[in-house]
């Protein structure tokens, strides 16, 4: 089996701190499920209280999943492919690794009930709109969820495609970049 297959079959499971979700991402896509662990576990949450547990839980998971994601990497190709060694790692790839920390993007549900936000697929904020737990259903609550840090995991990946070439000179044409609301090439501008 190759690295893509292996990162094809990887599969991250996450519960939140207080274990009444969990959250579960596949693949080299990094399509993400969401649900509520027992019977009545929603309805039993403010929308604070649950965006913070979906803060929590969105750290742990996409931490877990791309530390699983460089392990298969490491493994495959031998455990030292994308280590600073202080000589040959490049100040490209410096540059690339301090920009990448750096991409933020946010994305709202249509009806804006909620809005997730990430900082490097690491920092991540997610609001829930007041009286959204009593007003949506849970299956309702969970598709706009899903919908929404797909929309943030595509936004974040478009924009590592765009520094990619910024940093290493892909070619994309300027037009494709305004296109996507990026800019030219070095005018890095935020994705709403």
């Amino acid at each position: 089996m190759g690295l893509a297959e292996k990162l094809d079959g990887l599969v991250v499971e996450v519960s939140s701190p207080d274990g009444r979700i969990w959250a579960r991402v596949r693949g080299m896509d990094g399509s993400l499920d969401v649900g509520f662990h027992g019977n009545g576990a929603y309805r039993q949450y403010s929308s604070t209280g649950l965006a913070r547990q979906l803060v929590q839980l969105a750290t742990a998971t996409f931490t877990g999943y791309r530390r699983a994601e460089q392990k298969i990497v490491d493994d495959e190709l031998g455990g030292s492919a994308l280590r600073d060694d202080g000589i040959d790692f490049g100040p490209q790839r410096r540059r690339y690794l301090a920009a990448l920390a750096q991409i933020a993007v946010t994305a709202a549900s249509a009806d804006r009930t909620i809005t997730v936000a990430t900082r490097g697929m690491v920092r991540w904020e997610v609001t829930v709109f007041p009286g959204t737990v009593s007003r949506l259903t849970e299956q309702a609550f969970l598709d706009r969820l899903t919908d929404t840090a797909a929309e943030v995991v595509q936004r974040y990946r478009a924009r590592v495609a765009l520094l990619k070439d910024d940093i290493y000179d892909l070619g994309y044409p300027d037009g494709y970049r305004i296109a996507n609301g990026i800019g030219r090439r070095g005018e890095m501008k935020p994705v709403p």
